[in-house]
């Protein structure tokens, strides 16, 4: 009789104790509230899956924007192998999320940092889907810094170590981003990272290290090549005006940049465009309803005939007598 129980509870396991112990779990490992629709369910046989619906994931503080909603989907599907996962291999064998909406703030990064049990696990997730999400981050709770939609991604090897690899795209400002890369823990508040992008204007390659310390930074090396300077700086809302001859044409940066939520900043960066040629130190403030540029520049090579055959209007950019050293993010 105790064979046919144990039979039975594996073929037809209890539906509101399992996703209870779920929810528990999860708020144990990341401090964060789970919740789903009672149509979710979890299987143990023939082989182990979840199908949860209508997933919510809440902030400990209910005191933000949608409820204390940090994500939510429409559906997440996950499948791992049950006998491997008795015997020790903590793994996921794959894991689908649709039409997740994303919202961070400051706060959510400042909790994942405080160690609230992210990444203390062994488990390993083989492979990781986004279908058609949604993700956006605020440095503060009125303005929103970046916001991308149409999400679409696959990544491979996603443990507390990093991602194995990962590919995708999505949409920033009205243009399609693609990008794919790597990233492996390399410390315990830090990352190697290797990212390729590809946008309409351009392609960017980079290798250096992400930090998830007090600072939330990129740091390392870029390859940037620009296809049209003057289609970048509108992409990115900088409005100089009518087309000028010093913002037509190609461009290449190459050198050491750091980048987060707040700042771009370029150390020494080497520049090459139609007019202009030399070393950079620019720092790009983000928070502003524009970009706020500030630096300074050696130049090799640079047209004045053409630098100053128009002048335009550079809104978003504050003309300065004397050079500023940008400040570090």
């Amino acid at each position: 009789m105790l064979a046919i129980g144990c039979v039975a509870l594996i073929r037809n396991p209890p539906q509101p104790l399992l996703l209870d112990v779920l929810a528990k779990e999860f708020r144990k490992q990341t401090g964060y509230g789970q919740t789903f629709d009672a149509a979710s369910t979890i299987a143990l046989w023939p082989q182990a899956s979840l199908d949860l619906r209508d997933v919510k994931i809440r902030r400990p503080s209910l005191q933000s924007a949608r409820g204390g909603v940090v994500a939510d989907a429409v559906r997440v599907t996950a499948n791992l192998d049950l006998m491997n996962w008795l015997r020790g291999d903590r793994s996921i064998d794959a894991i689908v999320i649709e039409t997740p909406t994303v919202t961070l703030f400051d706060s959510d990064l400042r909790h994942l940092r405080a160690g609230s049990g992210v990444g203390k696990t062994a488990v390993e997730i083989r492979q990781v889907s986004l279908k058609d999400g949604f993700v956006s981050y605020h440095a503060r709770a009125t303005n929103p810094e970046f916001s991308a939609s149409k999400v679409q991604a696959t990544m491979s090897g996603v443990a507390a170590g990093g991602i194995g690899k990962f590919a995708g795209s999505f949409d920033w400002r009205g243009a399609a981003i693609k990008l794919s890369g790597a990233m492996a823990r390399s410390g315990p508040d830090k990352s190697d990272l290797s990212l390729n992008l590809k946008s309409p204007s351009t392609r960017m390659s980079f290798k250096g290290t992400a930090f998830d310390d007090a600072t939330t930074r990129i740091e390392g090396v870029a390859d940037i090549r620009v296809t049209s300077l003057d289609d970048l700086t509108r992409w990115l809302n900088i409005d100089h005006g009518p087309e000028h001859p010093a913002l037509s044409g190609r461009a290449t940066i190459s050198g050491p940049v750091a980048l987060s939520t707040r700042q771009i900043w370029l150390k020494g960066a080497d520049v090459k465009t139609a007019i202009a040629e030399g070393k950079v130190d620019v720092a790009i403030d983000l928070r502003g309803a524009r970009p706020k540029i500030t630096g300074e520049a050696a130049w090799q090579r640079l047209d004045l005939s053409s630098l100053t055959a128009a002048r335009p209007q550079l809104a978003s950019i504050a003309p300065r007598t004397r050079s500023l050293a940008p400040t570090p993010p």
